[in-house]
């Protein structure tokens, strides 16, 4: 196993695009062509497509909904009750790509 002096990783392993501020982060209001698709989305039938359904109930009691859900960080995802590592780890990645989808549709970000 290798170790890098100073305990920091060389530059070439860091990643090569900024990190976001969460208030940088896009909002389905913020897409007109989205935002029926963001009021129709179903959070559960999301859940139940992404085999997390047992979560519906703590997403429904903590008022998530589509428009919630782009700002979801682990920490809430803790908070609501998304105790194992995986599940958490398997929504945010669903999160990430529904917002990486949302992105790609619009140039001018």
């Amino acid at each position: 196993m290798r170790s890098f002096a100073g305990g920091s990783r060389p530059s070439q392993f860091l990643p090569n695009r900024p990190i976001a501020k969460l208030d940088s982060l896009p909002q389905l209001s913020d897409y007109p062509g989205k935002a029926m698709w963001g009021a129709t989305m179903d959070v559960g039938e999301w859940l139940r497509g992404l085999g997390l359904d047992q979560y519906e109930a703590k997403f429904r009691d903590n008022k998530i909904d589509a428009e919630v859900l782009p700002q979801l960080t682990a920490d809430d995802l803790k908070e609501i009750g998304v105790v194992a590592v995986g599940d958490r780890r398997k929504l945010l990645a669903a999160i990430s790509a529904m917002v990486e989808a949302i992105r790609s549709e619009h140039v001018d970000l």
